[in-house]
């Protein structure tokens, strides 16, 4: 009994390295989030100021406001995900976020159009991690129009007064 319930303690110890500290088993996880970090910040801010190269919107506008925030949700979510995952128990969780992830967006290119109907997400795939851009986003830069975008063009109506 008292050896077994060493080993039951020894596994603990274990477990306990594992999920919280700095374990061998992890230093791994933990440079590979911080690399995927500086991909996924790379890569946004590269679609980012390719858009803005390539003349898909103006400095000011509300789709370049749009835009920028979109890209610092992007790498906000990127370092609060790598952050979370500098642990094992973070680690574990961002790795069921993304086993979700690939399920909900195989579903949505696999024909189940409820997904890309969710509010917020102009017609994206839903995921937790789009929804959670999307909502850092919405945070950052949030626009509603008093007015239709057609109503700012066109010309005032003429004067109906009777002479």
């Amino acid at each position: 009994v008292a050896s077994e319930t060493a080993d039951n303690f020894g596994r603990l110890a274990g477990a306990k390295d594992f999920f919280f500290s700095n374990s061998e088993k992890i230093s791994s996880a933990r440079g590979a989030a911080i690399i995927g970090a500086i991909i996924t910040i790379a890569i946004t801010w590269g679609f980012f100021f390719y858009g803005w190269a390539s003349g898909s919107y103006e400095t000011g506008s509300l789709e370049f406001n749009r835009a920028i925030a979109n890209a610092y949700a992007s790498t906000y979510y990127a370092v609060l995900i790598a952050l979370i995952s500098l642990t094992g128990i973070g680690t574990i969780l961002v790795a069921l976020v993304a086993i979700i992830d690939i399920i909900l967006t195989a579903l949505c290119e696999a024909g189940v159009d409820a997904l890309r109907r969710v509010p917020g997400l102009n017609g994206a795939c839903f995921t937790l991690s789009g929804s959670a851009t999307a909502a850092i986003a919405k945070v950052v830069y949030s626009v509603d129009l008093m007015m239709t975008p057609s109503a700012m063009t066109s010309p005032p109506a003429a004067s109906r007064s009777s002479i």
